[in-house]
C-alpha cells in the first residue's frame, strides 16, 4: 500500500479542491541534472536507479561514497550487466553489501564478480539466490576464495541448481572468513552432500548455514551427524525440506547430543514422524545450547506428546519452539501444555493448525496461570469456539508476561469475546491482538472496542474478516477517540461502506496514536472518501492508509490527492482501481512535482483519457526518481499514445512501464516504437491487449534493432497483422538486449511462424519465450522446437494452450533430448494424451537440465503412468511437475507417488482435480507426502 497521504495547510473546498500552493521549501521535480562524473569521465552513481541507468547504457560507472548497502534483485540483471558492475566495484568504494538475487546471472557473470572478490576488500555479504550459475558458476566464486578474499562473511548461492560439481568447489574453499553460507535447493545429492560436511567438519569460522531443499536420506544424515560430533562454531543449522525420515533422525538426535554450539536447528517439512521421540526423550533434556526449534510439518504425532511434554520440563535452554501443521489434537496438545507448568525458559511458541479445540484450550489456561516465560503464543486454526475462549481469555486476568496472542482463524463470537472485554479492561501486558477470521461482527467490536477505551498497553488489533460493518465502525470511533495507545489496526474485508469510514474518518481528527490503518475492500465510495480527505488533513500521524480495492470516483481521489501535497518521503503511490478519471490525474500531476523521492506509481483502472494522460506526461518527462509506471487499462488511445512516447524520449529514470489494455491502435504504437530508438533507460514495456496492427509492430521492432535497454516485451493479445512476425524475426536477429518475449494470443498463423523461429535461431540474449494460444498443430511445434535445438539460452517456454496432440510431443521430445538449457516448459491445455505423455517422459531419462514441466489440463490416464515412473527413477532434475486437472485415478495416483520414495528431487508434485473416486486416498495421500504433493 502507498505511504498515508499526509495534512495541507488548511481544508480542502468541496466538492472539487482547488490544488494547494507548493510549499516553500520542497524542491520541484525538473529536469535530471547532468551526472558529475570523475577525471575518467564515468559517472559518479549515488543511487539504484542511476545504476541501472548506466548498467542499461553498457557504460562504465564508479559508486558513490554514500552507497553502502546496493540491491539490484529483481531487475534481469544480465552477466554483461555483472562485467561493468564488477569494475565499480573493484575501484574505491563503500559497499559492504551486494544484493543479486532473483535474476538471470550465469557463470559468464560468477566470474566477473569473481574477479572482484579477488581483490575487493570491503565486500561482506553477497547474495546470488535465485540465478543460473550451475556449477561452473560455483566454481568461478570458489576460485577467488582460494586465491584471496578473505573479507566476504555471508554467502548466499541457494537456489543455483550448482549440483554435485558445485558443491565439491564451494566445499574445498569453505574459507576462514565465511560466517554465513546459503546452499538451499541445489540439487546437492549425496555426494555433494558429503563433499559440503567432509568440509565441515574441519572448520572453525562458519556460524551458519542452510541445505534446506537437498536431499538428506541414507548416508547422508550420518554425514551431518560426524559435523554435529565435530564442529565447534556452527550455531544455525538449516535441515528444512530434506526429505529426513524416522530413521534418519535418529542421526541427528545423536549428532545434537554430542553437539555443544548449536543455538538454532530447523527441521521443518520433514516426515520425522515418531523419530522426533527420541529427540526430546534423550537429548533435549539436557542440551542447554539449543534456543530456537522448528518442527513445524514434521508429521509428528500425538504419541510423542508425552515425551516433548518430558523434554519441556526438564530443558533448560530453549527459548522458540514451531509445532505448526502437525495435527497434534486435543489430547496431545494437552500434554504438551503441561510442561509450561514448569518450563521456565521458552518465551515463543506455535502450535497453530494443530486441531486442539476448546477441551484443550482450558488446560492452556492452567498452564499460562502459572508461566513466567511465555510472551508470544499463536493458536491460530485451532478450531477454538467461544467456550475455550472464554477460559483463555480469563487467565489473561492472572498471566503477567504474554504480550502477543494470535487466534486467527477460528470460531470466537461474543459469548467469547465477553470475556476478552472483562480482561483488556485490566490486563497491561497485551500488546498484539490477532483476531482476524473470527465471529466479532457488530457486538463483538463494541466489547473489544468498550474495553480498549481504558487500554494503555495494546498497540496492534486485527480484526479483518469479522462484518463488523458500518454500525460496528460507531464503536471503533468511540474507541479511537480516547485511546492513546494502539499504533496499528487492520479492518480489512468488513463491509464497512461509506457510513462506516466516515465515523472512522471522524476519530482520525481527534486521534494522534493511529499510524497504520487498512480499510481494504471495504466497499468504499464518493462520501467515504471525502470524509478522510478531510479528516487526514487534521491528521498527521497515519504513516499507512490502504484504500485498495474500494471504489473511488474521480472528485473524491481529487481531494485525497491533494492532501498529499508536499510529502517528500513518498517512495509508492498506488491508486489501482480507483477511477480518478482525467480531473485526478491533472491534480496527480501537480502533486508529483513536490515527491522527490517517488518511485512507484500504480494507476492501473482508473478512467484516465487522453487529457488526462497529456498532463501526467509533461510532470513524468521531467522526474528523475519514478522508475516504474502503471497505466494499465485506462483509456489512452492514439493521442494518449503520443503523448507517451514524447515522455519517453525525454526522461532518463523510467525503467518499468505497463501499457496494458489501454486502447492503443497502429499508430500510438507507431509513436512509441519511435521513441525506443531514442530512449536509453526503459527495460521493461507491456503492450498487451492492445491492437497495434501492422504498422505498430513494424515500428517497434525496427527500433529494437537498435534500442540495446528493453530486456522485457510483453505483446500477448496485440494483433500485430500478417507482417508482424517477419519483423519480430529480423529484429531476434540482431538486438543484443531483450530477455523476456510474450506473443501468447496473437492469432500468428503457421506459415508465419518460420519468421520467428529464424529469429530465435540467431538470437543470443532471450530466455522466456511465451508463445500460448496461437493455435499451433504439430506442425508449428515441429518449427519452434527445431529452433531450440539451436538456441541455447531460452530458459523458460510457454507453448500453453495450443494444440500439440500426440503428434507434436515427439518433437517436444527430440528437442529435450538435444537442448541442455531448457529449465522450464509449459504444454498444459494441449490434448495430450496418454501416448505424448509417454513420449515426453522418454526424453526426461536423458534430459539433465528440464526442472519444471507443467502438463496441467490435458487428457493424460493411468496408462502413461509406468513411463513417468520409470522417467522420475532416473531423472534427478525435475523439480516440478504439475498434472492438475487430467484423467489420472486412485491406482494411478498411488504408484505415481510411491516413486517419491526414489527420486528426492521433485519438491512439488501437483495432482489435484484428477478422477479420484475414494477420498480415502487423498487423505492418505496427503498424510504420507504433505508438501511435496498437491492433491
Amino acid at each position: 500500500p502507498a505511504p498515508a497521504p499526509a495534512p495541507v495547510p488548511a481544508p480542502v473546498p468541496a466538492p472539487v479542491p482547488a490544488p494547494a500552493p507548493a510549499p516553500a521549501n520542497v524542491p520541484v521535480a525538473s529536469a535530471p541534472k547532468k551526472a558529475k562524473k570523475d577525471q575518467k569521465g564515468r559517472v559518479i552513481c549515488h543511487t539504484r536507479e542511476e545504476i541501472w541507468n548506466e548498467l542499461s547504457t553498457n557504460s562504465y560507472f564508479v559508486l558513490g561514497p554514500s552507497i553502502k548497502s546496493l540491491n539490484l534483485s529483481h531487475c534481469e540483471f544480465l552477466d554483461n550487466h555483472a562485467r561493468l558492475l564488477s569494475e565499480a566495484l573493484i575501484l574505491k568504494n563503500n559497499v559492504t553489501s551486494l544484493d543479486l538475487s532473483y535474476n538471470e546471472l550465469e557463470a559468464a557473470g560468477a566470474n566477473f564478480l569473481a574477479g572482484t572478490l579477488k581483490v575487493n576488500t570491503i565486500l561482506k555479504k553477497l547474495d546470488l539466490s535465485h540465478n543460473l550459475l550451475k556449477d561452473h558458476g560455483a566454481m568461478a566464486l570458489a576460485a577467488a576464495f582460494k586465491d584471496a578474499n578473505k573479507t566476504l562473511t555471508s554467502l548466499n548461492v541457494s537456489h543455483n541448481d550448482i549440483g554435485v560439481g558445485g558443491a565439491l568447489y564451494i566445499a574445498n574453499v569453505i574459507n576462514k572468513s565465511l560466517l554465513q553460507l546459503d546452499l538451499s535447493a541445489n540439487n546437492l545429492g549425496e555426494r555433494g552432500m558429503l563433499y559440503i560436511t567432509s568440509a565441515l567438519k574441519s572448520n572453525e569460522t562458519l556460524t551458519e548455514i542452510s541445505l534446506e531443499d537437498n536431499t538428506m536420506q541414507g548416508p547422508v544424515t550420518m554425514y551431518l551427524f560426524e559435523v554435529l560430533k565435530t564442529n565447534k562454531t556452527l550455531k544455525i543449522l538449516n535441515l528444512s525440506k530434506g526429505n529426513i525420515g524416522e530413521n534418519e533422525m535418529n542421526f541427528i538426535n545423536g549428532g545434537v547430543c554430542l553437539n555443544s554450539t548449536l543455538t538454532s536447528l530447523n527441521l521443518s517439512h520433514n516426515p520425522l514422524g515418531d523419530g522426533i521421540s527420541g529427540f526430546f526423550k534423550e537429548t533435549f533434556p539436557l542440551n542447554e545450547t539449543l534456543t530456537h526449534l522448528n518442527l513445524a510439518y514434521t508429521n509428528i504425532r500425538e504419541s510423542s506428546a508425552k515425551l516433548i511434554c518430558e523434554g519441556l520440563k526438564q530443558n533448560k535452554g530453549l527459548k522458540s519452539l514451531n509445532l505448526q501443521g502437525n495435527n497434534i489434537g486435543e489430547d496431545g496438545a494437552i500434554c504438551i501444555f503441561e510442561a509450561f507448568k514448569v518450563n521456565k525458559t521458552l518465551t515463543e511458541l506455535d502450535f497453530s493448525n494443530n486441531n486442539m479445540g476448546d477441551y484443550a484450550a482450558a488446560f492452556i489456561c492452567t498452564a499460562l496461570e502459572v508461566n513466567t516465560s511465555l510472551t508470544a503464543l499463536n493458536l491460530s486454526y485451532n478450531n477454538i469456539r467461544d467456550p475455550g475462549a472464554r477460559t483463555l481469555f480469563m487467565t489473561l486476568k492472572v498471566n503477567k508476561t504474554l504480550n502477543d496472542l494470535n487466534l486467527l482463524g477460528n470460531n470466537i463470537g461474543e459469548a467469547g469475546l465477553q470475556s476478552l472485554f472483562e480482561v483488556l479492561k485490566v490486563n497491561k501486558t497485551l500488546k498484539t491482538l490477532n483476531l482476524a477470521g473470527n465471529d466479532v461482527e457488530e457486538q463483538g467490536a463494541k466489547l473489544i472496542c468498550e474495553a480498549l477505551r481504558p487500554n494503555q498497553s495494546l498497540t496492534c488489533l486485527n480484526l479483518e474478516s469479522n462484518h463488523i460493518g458500518e454500525n460496528g465502525a460507531k464503536y471503533i470511533y468511540d474507541m479511537l477517540v480516547v485511546n492513546s495507545t494502539l499504533t496499528h489496526l487492520l479492518l480489512r474485508d468488513n463491509n464497512l461502506g461509506d457510513e462506516g469510514v466516515k465515523v472512522i474518518a471522524e476519530s482520525l481528527r481527534i486521534n494522534d496514536t493511529l499510524q497504520k490503518l487498512d480499510l481494504f475492500d471495504n466497499t468504499i465510495g464518493d462520501d467515504g472518501t471525502k470524509f478522510l480527505s478531510t479528516a487526514l488533513q487534521y491528521n498527521s500521524f497515519i504513516k499507512s492508509l490502504n484504500l485498495w480495492p474500494n471504489f473511488i470516483p474521480e472528485n473524491s481521489a481529487s481531494e485525497i490527492i491533494c492532501t498529499l501535497y508536499g510529502e517528500e518521503e513518498i517512495h509508492n503511490l498506488d491508486f489501482y482501481g480507483n477511477k480518478i478519471g482525467d480531473s485526478g490525474a491533472k491534480f496527480l500531476s501537480e502533486v508529483l512535482q513536490y515527491s522527490p523521492a517517488l518511485t512507484n506509481l500504480n494507476l492501473q483502472g482508473n478512467d484516465i483519457e487522453k487529457s488526462g494522460i497529456r498532463t501526467l506526461c509533461d510532470i513524468v518527462k521531467l522526474s528523475a526518481t519514478l522508475t516504474h509506471l502503471t497505466l494499465w487499462k485506462n483509456n489512452i488511445g492514439n493521442s494518449g499514445a503520443k503523448s507517451i512516447a514524447e515522455m519517453l524520449k525525454e526522461n532518463r529514470a523510467l525503467l518499468h512501464l505497463n501499457l496494458c489494455d489501454t486502447r492503443i491502435g497502429q499508430d500510438g504504437a507507431k509513436a512509441i516504437g519511435e521513441a525506443l530508438k531514442v530512449n536509453d533507460s526503459l527495460t521493461s514495456l507491456s503492450l498487451e491487449k492492445n491492437s497495434i496492427q501492422e504498422v505498430g509492430a513494424k515500428h517497434i521492432f525496427e527500433a529494437l534493432k537498435t534500442n540495446t535497454t528493453l530486456a522485457s516485451l510483453n505483446l500477448d493479445r496485440s494483433e500485430f497483422g500478417n507482417n508482424g512476425p517477419k519483423f519480430i524475426g529480423e529484429a531476434l536477429k540482431v538486438n543484443k538486449s531483450l530477455t523476456s518475449l510474450n506473443l501468447s494470443h496473437s492469432d500468428i498463423s503457421e506459415s508465419r511462424v518460420p519468421f520467428i523461429c529464424e529469429g530465435l535461431k540467431t538470437n543470443k540474449t532471450l530466455r522466456t519465450f511465451a508463445f500460448g494460444s496461437n493455435k499451433l498443430t504439430g506442425n508449428g511445434v515441429k518449427l519452434v522446437c527445431e529452433a531450440l535445438k539451436v538456441n541455447k539460452t531460452i530458459t523458460h517456454l510457454n507453448l500453453r494452450d495450443n494444440a500439440i496432440k500426440d503428434a507434436g510431443a515427439q518433437f517436444i521430445q527430440d528437442m529435450l533430448k538435444v537442448n541442455k538449457s531448457i529449465l522450464t516448459v509449459n504444454v498444459s491445455f494441449n490434448l495430450l494424451c496418454d501416448n505424448a505423455a509417454r513420449v515426453i517422459f522418454e526424453a526426461l531419462k536423458t534430459n539433465k537440465s528440464l526442472q519444471v514441466l507443467d502438463l496441467q489440463g490435458n487428457t493424460i490416464e493411468d496408462g502413461s503412468v509406468p513411463y513417468m515412473v520409470a522417467a522420475l527413477k532416473v531423472n534427478n532434475s525435475l523439480r516440478v511437475l504439475d498434472l492438475f486437472n487430467n484423467d489420472i485415478t486412485d491406482n494411478g495416483a498411488i504408484r505415481l507417488c510411491s516413486v517419491l520414495s526414489e527420486n528426492k528431487s521433485i519438491i512439488r508434485l501437483n495432482i489435484h482435480e484428477n478422477c479420484f473416486d475414494s477420498h480415502a486416498t487423498k487423505t492418505r495421500l496427503r498424510a504420507e507426502w504433505k508438501d511435496r504433493v498437491y492433491i
